[in-house]
Order: C-alpha cells, then sequence, then structure tokens
C-alpha cells in the first residue's frame, strides 16, 4: 500500500459548522452520550443554557480513567439543540437533522482501527484522546469556547440550512437524486419556473478563482492543509505563505486537520466575517445531494470556496497514477450541472499535490482539476470522518 507520509488529519470543523443539537435544562444531565441520531428536540433560548449543558455533559476524570478509546469518543461529541434546523455536535460539527451519529461514530472508530495509516497520523479518535489528557478544567473551558461560537453562528447556519434545503430539492427537478434531510417550509420552483424569489434558483454553472492568482502547489508532502489554507486566504486578500499557515492548521506533529485550517481561516484568513465563516459539516450515506447543495451554496451565496477533507484513490481522482490511500485537503471553488444538455454535476476544485514534485517520472497533478460531484462526495465519505468546510 502506498501513503503519502503525513496528510490530513480530518476533525471536527464548520461558517457554518454542520450543527447538532440536545436538549434544554430539563435533559442537559442526561446528555451525556451523543444521541443515536442527530435530533433537534428543544432549542436552549439562552447561552446560559448551552453554558450550563457543556459544564453538566462533560465526562469526569474518573470516567476518562476507565473509558476504552471508543468510549471516549462517544463521551465527548456530544449534540445540542442550537437551531430548529441543523445539529450541532462537539468536535465533530454540524450535522443534518435525522443524521445517525451513533452510527457516525461506529465507523469513524472503525475506520481508525481497520486503516489507521490510510488517514495521514491521528484521526478524530485520536484527537479525541489527547483531548482526554489535558486537565478537565482546560478540556470544559475548549468545549465552552465552542458552544459559545456554535450559538453565536446558529441562526446563520439555520438560514443556510434552509438555502441549501432549496437548492437540493431544485436539484430534484433538474433530475438529481432527492434529498435524504428534513426540509420544509421553502418554496422550490422548478427550472421551468421565473425562480421567484431569485435566491432559490442558482445558476447552472458557476466558478471562482484562478488558479494563476490564487493556486498553491503543497511544498512538503503533508502540507496540503497548508497549501488549502494558504488559498483559501489568498481568495480574500491575505497573503500568507505556506510554512506561515502550519503551524495554524496543525493538529498533530504531521498532520492538519480540518478543524485547524477552518479556525486559522476564520481567524486569520479573512473569513471572520458571519456571511464568510468557514463550518465543517458532517454528511452521512445518501446525503450526495445534500453535499452538492452545500457546495453550490458555498460558491453562490457566500462567493467563497469551500476545503475538502478526502482519501486520494485514483477512482476519486483519475489524475493521479496510483493509489495513495491517504486523507487529503483540496479546495472547493466551482460547479457545473449540465454536459452535452444532461444532467451530469461536476465539481471544480483547486489541487495542491502535484506527484512529479516528489516522484521522478511521475505527472504533473496539481492545478484547476475538475471530478463528478459522485466522486468528490465519494471521495468525502471514504474518510472516517466524512466532512467538508463550508458555510
Amino acid at each position: 500500500m502506498n501513503v503519502l507520509p503525513g496528510s490530513q488529519v480530518p476533525a471536527p470543523f464548520p461558517r457554518r459548522r454542520l450543527r447538532a443539537v440536545v436538549a434544554a435544562s430539563v435533559i442537559l444531565a442526561a446528555a451525556s452520550f451523543a444521541p443515536a441520531t442527530a435530533t433537534a428536540t428543544s432549542v436552549p433560548t439562552t447561552l446560559a443554557a448551552v453554558e450550563s449543558w457543556v459544564r453538566l455533559s462533560s465526562p469526569t476524570d474518573a470516567t476518562i480513567a476507565r473509558a476504552s478509546e471508543a468510549e471516549l469518543l462517544r463521551l465527548f461529541v456530544r449534540c445540542l439543540p442550537l437551531s430548529e434546523g441543523p445539529v450541532y455536535c462537539l468536535h465533530l460539527g454540524w450535522a443534518a437533522p435525522g443524521t445517525d451519529i451513533g452510527g457516525a461514530l461506529s465507523r469513524i472508530i472503525e475506520g481508525t482501527i481497520r486503516e489507521p495509516e490510510t488517514i495521514g497520523g491521528e484521526s478524530l479518535v485520536g484527537e479525541i484522546v489527547a483531548f482526554a489528557a489535558l486537565p478537565r478544567t482546560t478540556r470544559v473551558d475548549a468545549e465552552l469556547d465552542e458552544a459559545r461560537e456554535a450559538y453565536v453562528d446558529a441562526a446563520d447556519v439555520a438560514a443556510d440550512a434552509a438555502r441549501v434545503r432549496a437548492i437540493g430539492e431544485w436539484l430534484v427537478d433538474r433530475g438529481g437524486a432527492a434529498p435524504t434531510s428534513a426540509g420544509g417550509g421553502v418554496t422550490i420552483l422548478g427550472p421551468e419556473d421565473p425562480c421567484e424569489p431569485p435566491e432559490i434558483c442558482p445558476p447552472d454553472e458557476l466558478s471562482i478563482m484562478s488558479w494563476a492568482s490564487h493556486g498553491s502547489e503543497q511544498k512538503e508532502l503533508n502540507w496540503c492543509g497548508p497549501a488549502s489554507a494558504r488559498m483559501a486566504g489568498l481568495w480574500k486578500g491575505v497573503v500568507r505563505s505556506q510554512a506561515d499557515w502550519w503551524p495554524l492548521t496543525q493538529a498533530s506533529e504531521c498532520c492538519s486537520s480540518l478543524p485547524k485550517i477552518k479556525n486559522a481561516l476564520n481567524d486569520y484568513g479573512g473569513y471572520s466575517a458571519t456571511a464568510d465563516k468557514f463550518h465543517v459539516t458532517y454528511f452521512d450515506d445518501g446525503q450526495l445531494n445534500l453535499y452538492l447543495s452545500t457546495v453550490i451554496n458555498r460558491i453562490w451565496q457566500d462567493n467563497d470556496p469551500a476545503v475538502s477533507s478526502v482519501m486520494l484513490k485514483t477512482q476519486w481522482f483519475p489524475y493521479f497514477t496510483e493509489d495513495w490511500n491517504s486523507g487529503h485537503f483540496q479546495v472547493v471553488r466551482g460547479y457545473y450541472l449540465e454536459v452535452g444538455g444532461s444532467y451530469d454535476p461536476h465539481v471544480q476544485i483547486f489541487e495542491p499535490f502535484d506527484e512529479s514534485r516528489f516522484f521522478a517520472g511521475h505527472p504533473v497533478t496539481s492545478g484547476p482539476r475538475t471530478v463528478t460531484d459522485n466522486q468528490l462526495y465519494n471521495a468525502t465519505m471514504a474518510q472516517p470522518e466524512n466532512r467538508i468546510a463550508a458555510s
């Protein structure tokens, strides 16, 4: 097996992280474990209620001492209701209502155990193990910061989710797969309609950024994260070298993570405004429609790129010469829905990894690339954490 050394560590992330939810103060103490599904049952109306939930549900040192790695993941990834739509899960990100969070954690655990080398170092499991070793006050403070950010972003995330649902149903009219996430409350117009209001009908094709102005080929084998952050930052006029981005995106000795990239871009990359912020979104099986709708919403409504967390294999990225079987980051910068007049969605990306830079006799693989929506979605789902950083 060929493994690209030191590639990315996918981790929790999102302007918009996909959100998770638990019940209000009445059931706060019972929310120590992640629910089987992401379900918004009772939305806390105050930040104080959210903070109380974090403190009450935080695992104790005694509980941690008895827990296996798999149990630690389930102890720390807890979901709370912050909007009437998407759910926010600590350490994981936002998720659509109905997402099987319990199944998601099982897949993360199984994938990490089965092929630990393919995720570029440590997975979310490794990050949680390291987090659990911190003093309890440090852990609680960090989770409070994460929950407060999600609370502030919740209204924006809910608005995005409504727009994503509308795009998803519109895609069905175009010939796409039916959405699987809960929706409602949005009037959807088919392609034959005049698109009123126009916000619901995106263009059939749209791309942003240029390789000449915003492209960045990764300088080191494990710098796909810094290269992706540099490209997203350049789009906002922020000029930082990959060496500058490396410590800001680094999650372990070897690797970057999606949450770290998200935080770095929101804090230092020009994405601090509410309308621009990155959020990490978790996707479940059967959510291709939701995935493509999220990409379209990010490019069309925000006029900003997304950062994808994928597995490098030729079945999804045929411009590579072999399966690198490695976690990887790329920048998503456009899409188009038709080929030859038929519905056939494709996604446009900036690929930072150039085989020829590191391996003699290999072709140039970096630069602007295009893959189908199925290819990018399946490459994302091949990663244990199944996430993208978008709005």
